[in-house]
């Protein structure tokens, strides 16, 4: 290249450190040795699962609710905001809500 003159400044250039790129980059490789299309489909199913969650507050539920029911009614200390459900069998099934507030089992009969 004998004669050819540069006709670009330096400042065109990206630096070799601390430069910023803008606009979308894209590559047929990795970089650091991490492969962004499989990084990318990764993050879209990630993504999808969590939005399919239960938040970890508030949000509503729809439809039937099927909970575990125990054999008997619960005594002792629990979980602050566990709800049982308990079913005693006798001549007649009993069942019962019981829900731990505040340290007490609080609960509803129905029969």
């Amino acid at each position: 290249m004998a004669g050819t003159k540069l006709t670009k400044s330096l400042l065109d250039f990206l630096k070799l450190s601390g430069g910023a790129m803008t606009g979308a980059i894209t590559t047929n490789s990795t970089f650091d040795g991490v492969d962004i299309a499989t990084r990318d489909g990764v993050l879209t199913s990630t993504t999808t699962t969590a939005d399919a969650a239960l938040p970890k507050a508030g949000g509503t539920m729809t439809g039937n609710i099927i909970l575990p029911v125990q054999t008997s009614h619960p005594t002792g200390s629990g979980t602050e905001g566990e709800i049982v459900i308990s079913k005693t069998v006798g001549a007649r099934a009993t069942y019962r809500i019981s829900v731990y507030i505040d340290g007490v089992w609080k609960y509803e009969q129905l029969t």
